[in-house]
C-alpha cells in the first residue's frame, strides 16, 4: 500500500494537483513467469478547470514471460474511471498492452509496445458528436532504448519514441502526434 501525492505541469504551468493511495503486488508463478496487480484511487484538483475536480480510479492486471533468458514478453489489462464535477467529462476506459524487451550485447536493452485504450464518455457532446456519447480509441506504439551500462546512482537512461493516433466520433478531437521521451530506470 502506498500514499500518493502527483503534480502535472504543462508547458510550464501547474495544470493539478491528486491526492490518494495505490496498492500494488506481485507474485512469481514460476522462475519465467510473473502475474501483477494494482489498483489505485486519487481525488484530483485542476488549479484553473475547477469543474475537472473529482476522483480517479484505476485497475491493472497483467503478468511478464521470461521466453528464452534474453528476452522478456509482457502484457496487461487496465479499467479506469474518472467522475468530474462536469458530466461531459466523466468517462470509463478500457486498455490492452502488450510489449517486449530484448537485452543486447554490450549492455543495451531495447523494447518495443502496443497499446489500445477504449475511452467511452458520459455527457452531452453536442454539436461535436451529434447527439451521441462520445467513443475515443486511441492506439500508441513505443520503442526504446538505454545501456545498463551507463548508470548513475543505480539510474540509466532511457530514451523512447512514441507514436499515437485517436480516433473519436468527436469532431476536432482525432490527433495523430509523435513525441520523444526521456526517463530514467533503476538497474539492478
Amino acid at each position: 500500500m502506498l500514499a500518493s501525492v502527483q503534480r502535472r505541469w504543462l508547458g510550464g504551468g501547474q495544470v493539478h494537483d491528486a491526492h490518494g493511495a495505490g496498492l500494488k503486488a506481485a507474485r512469481r508463478v514460476s522462475r519465467r513467469v510473473t502475474t501483477f496487480a494494482q489498483a489505485s484511487y486519487h481525488h484530483r484538483g485542476y488549479q484553473t478547470e475547477t469543474s475537472l475536480d473529482g476522483p480517479v480510479a484505476d485497475v491493472m492486471l497483467g503478468g511478464a514471460w521470461i521466453v528464452p533468458p534474453t528476452v522478456r514478453a509482457d502484457g496487461a489489462l487496465g479499467w479506469g474511471k474518472e467522475r468530474t464535477g462536469q458530466e461531459r467529462w466523466r468517462h470509463e476506459r478500457k486498455s490492452l498492452r502488450l510489449g517486449v524487451s530484448v537485452a543486447l550485447p554490450l549492455g543495451f536493452t531495447v523494447g518495443g509496445s502496443g497499446e489500445m485504450r477504449w475511452t467511452d464518455y458520459e455527457g452531452n457532446w453536442h454539436p461535436h458528436t451529434q447527439g451521441e456519447p462520445r467513443e475515443d480509441r486511441t492506439r500508441s506504439l513505443r520503442i526504446s532504448v538505454h545501456n545498463r551500462a551507463f548508470a548513475w546512482q543505480g539510474f540509466s537512461p532511457r530514451l523512447s519514441v512514441v507514436h499515437e493516433v485517436r480516433d473519436t466520433n468527436a469532431q476536432l478531437y482525432d490527433y495523430r502526434r509523435t513525441g520523444r521521451e526521456l526517463s530514467f530506470v533503476r538497474v539492478f
